[in-house]
C-alpha cells in the first residue's frame, strides 16, 4: 500500500517493522523506530513504549515527527492493541489495509483509498478469503491467519465479525 500510494508524511511503525520498511521505503518515507536501540537515547525508546500504552500520547509525536500513517502488527502481540482501538475509533484516522498479521492505519486528510470497513460482513469475508487464498497450500497457517484476523476484531471490538470469521474457518471459540 505505502509503494503504490504515494502519501506524504512518516510512519509509526512497529520496531520490528523498522529495518524492512527502511529498506523498501527510505528516502521517500521515514520510519519512526527500528530494532538499533544503541543508537537512540534511551527516553526515546521508553516514550515509543509510552505511546503503545497510553495512545493518548501518540498525537504529540504524531506533529512532532509528521506521521501520518501508522503500521502495527496484529498477530501475536497485544501490546499493540491499545494504539490499534484508539486509532480505529478515531475519525482522523482510517484503516486501510490488514492481512491478519498487520494493519495500516492512514490519516482521513490523505488516504488514497476508502477505509477498510471490517465493521462490515462483506468486508470481512473478503479479508478472511484473501487470507485463505494465501495460505490455501498450508491449513495450519490458514488457520493461524483467519485466527490472527478474529482476534483482531475483538480488539477491535468487532465481535459478530470475530465469530463470524471462527464460524467459516471451521475453529472454535474455545
Amino acid at each position: 500500500y505505502l509503494q503504490r500510494h504515494a502519501l506524504k508524511g512518516n510512519l509509526f511503525n512497529a520496531d520490528r517493522y523498522g529495518g524492512y520498511f527502511l529498506w523498501k521505503l527510505y528516502p521517500e518515507k521515514k520510519v519512526f523506530i527500528d530494532t538499533r536501540y544503541a543508537i537512540r537515547p534511551q527516553s526515546f525508546l521508553a516514550e515509543y513504549l509510552a505511546i503503545l500504552d497510553d495512545p493518548t500520547l501518540f498525537e504529540k509525536v504524531r506533529e512532532r515527527f509528521g506521521i501520518t500513517a501508522v503500521a502495527v502488527p496484529v498477530a501475536r502481540y497485544s501490546r499493540y492493541s491499545t494504539l490499534s482501538r484508539t486509532l480505529w475509533s478515531d475519525p482522523d484516522w482510517r484503516l486501510v489495509w490488514c492481512d491478519g498479521a498487520e494493519a495500516l492505519f492512514v490519516l482521513n486528510s490523505i488516504a488514497a483509498s476508502a477505509p477498510l470497513r471490517l465493521d462490515s460482513p462483506e468486508v470481512v469475508d473478503s479479508v478472511a478469503a484473501a487470507i485463505r487464498n494465501r495460505w490455501a497450500g498450508s491449513l495450519l497457517l490458514e488457520k493461524e491467519g483467519l485466527g490472527y484476523l478474529a482476534s483482531f476484531l475483538t480488539q477491535l471490538g468487532l465481535h459478530e465479525g470475530a465469530e463470524r470469521v471462527w464460524r467459516r474457518s471451521g475453529t472454535s471459540t474455545d
